[in-house]
This record gives structure tokens, C-alpha cells and sequence, in this order.
């Protein structure tokens, strides 16, 4: 995965949080926990970031085709809205 647009906006609000934990002791290893977490993310997001597999079940048009059928089933109201 290379970098995408945006990434950094996850990135940056992953360390924010983890960088203003009350507890002292984790929030100095901050920038090493956010390092695993957005690693982990992009672990479990990866085909939503592979300009190949866009069409692809796991990709972005796929998701969002999934996304817009449960909202169909769940809040029909929003999905109209939204097309």
C-alpha cells in the first residue's frame, strides 16, 4: 500500500489521542502505539487503498455498494438523501 491522501488525517488523530492519555506512561509511547495501530488499520483496510482492486468486493466501490444496501435496509430516508 502506498500512501494515499488522507492518511495522514488517521494518522494524526490516532497520535493526538494516544499522545494526551492521562496516564504519563502511555502517552510516551505514543508515536510507537500509533505506529501499530495504523499499521494494524491498514492491515484490515489495505483493498480500500489498492487503486486495483477498487471494483473488487474488498474495494472502495465495493464497500460502498455494500454500505448503501444496508442503509437501503436500515434508513431507506438517508439512502434517498444521499442519491
Amino acid at each position: 500500500v502506498r500512501y494515499v491522501q488522507g492518511m495522514n488525517e488517521i494518522v494524526g488523530t490516532m497520535y493526538f489521542v494516544l499522545a494526551n492519555d492521562e496516564n504519563e506512561e502511555g502517552a510516551s509511547e505514543a508515536e510507537a502505539d500509533t505506529y501499530f495501530l495504523f499499521n494494524t488499520l491498514m492491515v484490515e483496510m489495505r483493498d480500500i487503498f489498492v487503486p486495483d482492486l477498487d471494483d473488487a468486493d474488498t474495494g472502495i466501490q465495493g464497500r460502498m455498494t455494500n454500505m448503501l444496501a444496508l442503509l437501503s435496509l436500515h434508513d431507506p430516508e438517508v439512502r434517498c438523501h444521499l442519491d
